[in-house]
């Protein structure tokens, strides 16, 4: 297992690439109980990721899992979290004697204790005694941001020489795809039309393919002159076929063979990926990883772009435990969305499966939004500030080129993997653009921002008052807001009419503050005061006899029934209950506690909420509400909250994370806690609430998009463990609330909090809530 590399100086050596990639039962694979990650030594928001493989990645699976015991070979993926589907997966397999092709005839045990995962290579000895006595190979792996560098150092010690072979396998079961030799190259390419989300959405991208090209070396230490080549049709399920698939299936894989002679020591495939052809998989190849790179070269270029990210936060007096934790935080929440686009001879290209054609221009792909608009869009406007109008803009081409006819705008994602997939709720786009907005982000088309955010909260979906949007339901129109005509007409989403009905309306009152806070930033002053009066909607589905939020029929009534357990889940919510969406009102703090009669009854709310064991960090819903004892004027229980949920929830191990990652959310929320001991409860507001002093006697920050910035955080005793803020100075000026602004964040300078083993009266003043 990777523990830190004391022989580099950057804080990505420690990264550890294992945290989250194991469950709570290794006899049993739960893939929401874990994080759902892979070891993927590749650059910072990487079009790609290579990664070990211990499992054949589908949706609900990823690639590897730390508990299988057996090596399957590598994967080329673009799957982005467990949950979602990969779009043309590559795999490649080494082994001795007979080719294998197939994940189980290939499969070769393997130990961790030979295992070394890094942030910028990985590397793995394989017994291959089961294929050959006496046999072994050790595998390195590299990654750019669109290809990768697989080295197989092959070691035979028994009485009998074998021959050795590499497996490409090109296309995978069911899917029609195609695979080319070239032996004067020593050069397989082809291509697969797999998408594994393709029935969610209405964008069918009939034209998709994932284009390939693997290189063999023929010069340098691992040049190895082919012996044998060959192609392997391996699957026939007898599947009756759709007739909407007879065009991607073919019920069959197909993959490519190559085989060494005997003596055969070191085996070089350089791998290039496109989604536009394999000529521009060869350019990006060409671009990324030069002919003479070893993954050695590769992978000093990975930890070289990864350090320049994670140096810009310095800890002292900080564990060696707690210094992996953070910086794998940091790591996991600094790769999506993800690099779409390619350098093509023209310029940047990509291939939208919206549109079905290769479109010009930069753009990125993997928006999780409803997951991440929470805190992990505020930590990448935070490090990775000068990638964030362009990604706006690609927000701003989905737009544009997602309408069901051409040249007609449809909607801003919600959770687009290549193509919009409906998954989730709301359109939470509203708010990573009024965030972008409210924080200075320039560079992108205000106007069509505004015209986007404004059909989000004004254009029903097509069938909007046929379907009920049910979650995943296959061959859909675009989602956006369903039921927003009801919405629109009665204030709420009726339950009998569209599904997950509560909290579609708690976040479409939410998400319309969001588009207020677009027109106010863009001088729209009629349409911030109409839509700031309807993001009190939230009210229509409170029922004052249970002091819930609960489902409304269309006739006004309300539905109730027991909750069968604290964490289960309630029909009418979105992965939660009506004590997850109890708080779930993050643009009026001063409503929601008038609902409840007040602020000190909403604070024993909360006091219930967290004794009866409601609180489920494991998702998205709960990772604001520790935060909202220091908004409502009780800092030193969320300075308490913060820290017990860290210990309980975040650790060095494999499964160190308690639930999906969710494409950095989960450790978005702790760099925040932990580094900053701020979190953005609204984060369109440009506020954060301060949850308590960072978890390190002393935190130093360096943004690189502001020249100059230096911002040293001091907490003595903090790293000891002591946690209650007595008083807190900004560049010398008492701070008494417990609220920070992004601009005093970017402005840097020293703060110093002083600390205290018991309750403080520090952060008490705020009244009534507050917008934060």
């Amino acid at each position: 297992m990777s523990v830190g590399h004391a022989s580099r100086q950057g804080n990505s050596r420690f990264v550890d690439p294992l945290i989250g990639t194991a469950g709570p039962n290794p006899d049993e694979y739960v893939p929401d109980a874990y994080a759902g990650l892979s070891p993927t030594p590749a650059p910072p928001f990487a079009a790609i990721r290579a990664t070990p493989m211990t499992r054949r990645n589908f949706v609900s699976s990823e690639g590897y899992y730390f508990h299988d015991k057996t090596h399957q070979g590598v994967l080329l993926t673009r799957q982005p979290a467990v949950w979602m589907g990969d779009l043309a997966p590559l795999e490649l397999a080494a082994g001795f004697g007979a080719v294998r092709v197939t994940p189980k005839e290939r499969s070769l045990p393997f130990s961790h204790a030979d295992e070394d995962a890094r942030v910028e290579r990985y590397s793995l000895r394989v017994d291959a005694g089961s294929q050959l006595d006496g046999a072994a190979f050790n595998l390195t792996l590299a990654g750019a941001e669109h290809s990768a560098v697989l080295e197989y150092a092959f070691e035979q010690t028994g009485p009998h020489a074998e021959s050795r072979f590499v497996v490409v396998q090109a296309t995978r079961p069911h899917w029609r795809g195609a695979v080319y030799i070239d032996p004067a190259r020593q050069e397989i390419s082809g291509w697969s039309p797999e998408r594994m989300d393709y029935k969610l959405g209405p964008h069918q991208a009939p034209n998709f393919k994932g284009f390939f090209v693997a290189q063999f070396d023929k010069k340098g230490a691992c040049a190895a002159e082919w012996q044998g080549f060959g192609t392997a049709v391996t699957n026939a399920t007898g599947t009756e076929l759709h007739v909407g698939e007879l065009g991607r299936w073919n019920e069959e894989d197909l993959a490519a063979y190559v085989t060494f002679p005997s003596n055969t020591a070191c085996v070089r495939i350089r791998v290039g990926m496109s989604l536009i052809s394999v000529e521009q998989a060869r350019l990006n190849l060409k671009h990324e990883i030069a002919q003479a790179d070893d993954a050695a070269a590769v992978a000093r270029a990975t930890a070289h772009k990864w350090d320049r990210l994670l140096d810009v936060v310095q800890l002292r007096n900080a564990s060696a435990t707690q210094e992996r934790i953070v910086y794998t935080a940091l790591f996991h929440a600094l790769q999506f969305p993800s690099l779409h686009s390619e350098e093509t001879a023209d310029g940047p290209a990509y291939y939208s499966l919206y549109t079905d054609r290769v479109e010009k221009g930069t753009a990125y792909q993997s928006w999780s939004i409803w997951d991440t608009w929470r805190a992990g869009w505020a930590a990448t406007i935070l490090f990775a500030n000068d990638r964030v109008a362009t990604m706006v803009r690609s927000l701003l081409d989905i737009y544009l080129q997602s309408g069901p006819r051409s040249g007609e705008p449809g909607y801003l994602p919600m959770w687009a993997n290549g193509a919009e997939t409906n998954i989730m709720i709301s359109t939470w786009s509203d708010s990573l653009i009024a965030e972008a907005l409210v924080k200075g982000v320039e560079g992108f088309n205000k106007t069509l921002a505004w015209e986007a955010v404004q059909k989000n909260a004004d254009v029903p979906p097509e069938r909007d008052t046929e379907l009920q949007y049910a979650d995943r339901e296959e061959y859909t129109p675009i989602e956006a807001r369903a039921g927003l005509t009801y919405y629109k007409k009665t204030g709420y989403v009726p339950h009998d009419r569209t599904a997950e009905s509560v909290s579609r309306t708690l976040d479409y009152a939410s998400c319309d503050w969001c588009v207020s806070q677009v027109a106010t930033q863009l001088g729209h002053v009629d349409a911030a005061r109409f839509y700031a009066e309807r993001a009190g909607n939230y009210r229509h589905v409170y029922n004052e006899e249970t002091g819930f939020f609960a489902p409304r029929f269309s006739n006004g009534s309300f539905l109730n029934e027991p909750l069968e357990a604290p964490k289960a889940r309630d029909d009418g919510f979105t992965e939660g209950n009506r004590w997850t969406y109890l708080f779930d009102v993050v643009h009026d703090l001063p409503g929601l506690a008038k609902l409840h009669g007040g602020t000190e009854k909403l604070l024993s709310k909360l006091d219930e909420y967290f004794a009866g064991g409601y609180n489920d960090h494991s998702n998205e819903p709960s990772h604001h509400v520790p935060a909202l004892y220091a908004a409502l004027g009780r800092a030193w229980r969320s300075q308490e909250l913060v820290r017990e949920i860290a210990e309980q929830e975040y650790s060095d191990r494999p499964d160190g994370l308690g639930g999906n990652e969710d494409l950095g959310q989960m450790s978005a929320w702790y760099i925040w806690v932990a580094v900053f001991g701020l979190y953005p409860i609204n984060p369109a507001s440009g506020s954060y609430v301060v949850v308590g002093a960072p978890f390190f006697d002393e935190v130093t920050v360096s943004l690189p998009h502001i020249p100059g910035h230096r911002l040293v955080i001091s907490a003595s005793g903090s790293s000891s463990g002591r946690k209650y803020v007595r008083s807190f100075r900004i560049n010398g000026e008492a701070l008494h609330e417990p609220s920070i602004t992004h601009r005093q964040l970017e402005q840097g300078g020293h703060w110093e909090i002083e600390l205290a083993d018991s309750p403080q009266e520090w952060g008490s003043r705020r009244a009534e809530g507050a917008r934060i």
